[in-house]
């Protein structure tokens, strides 16, 4: 490629309801797209990160003519599940340049998605010993992949994250 990479267009941020999904989509001049979900480009993501995500990556590469030597077209579709772990992300692309190496960098979306809480019910505690408490509950969620903090403060006011 005689000129640096370049990107043609970037669809901005999305807002989608639990269980939806959010589809984006990066276009551009260089020898190779990546995408980046929170900083992490998803090539360096095991397949069980992408799976939790709904990660779903689609698109074409595209070789120029012989005059645009090593100039090829990238474009790339990202589809991300409306989940828990999705909520608040970060998403960009990166296109690499052949000749000169050089990133480009397209503006960050942002995804929100749109819900209902978590929702914990039949918290129940049981006293095994007088060292140990025994604890269990019901938890809902409309959505996947979400984390859920137990906060335990016994009567000398210390903190048991779990």
């Amino acid at each position: 490629c005689r000129y640096a990479a370049y990107l043609s267009s970037f669809y901005g941020s999305e807002t989608v309801d639990v269980g939806s999904d959010a589809t984006f989509s990066c276009y551009g001049s260089g020898s190779y797209l990546y995408w980046f979900i929170n900083g992490v480009n998803t090539e360096n993501m095991t397949s069980a990160e992408i799976e939790k995500r709904g990660m779903n990556f689609s698109g074409y590469y595209n070789y120029n003519p012989p005059y645009y030597l090593f100039c090829n077209v990238q474009y790339s579709y990202m589809t991300v599940a409306g989940n828990c772990l999705n909520n608040n992300s970060e998403i960009y692309c990166v296109i690499l340049g052949a000749y000169p190496l050089q990133n480009v960098t397209s503006r960050i979306a942002n995804l929100t998605v749109k819900g209902d809480p978590p929702v914990v019910n039949d918290i129940e505690v049981f006293s095994v010993d007088a060292n140990t408490l025994f604890i269990s509950w019901d938890a809902y969620t409309s959505t996947n992949n979400c984390n859920f903090t137990l906060i335990i403060i016994d009567s000398y006011n210390s903190m048991d994250t779990t």
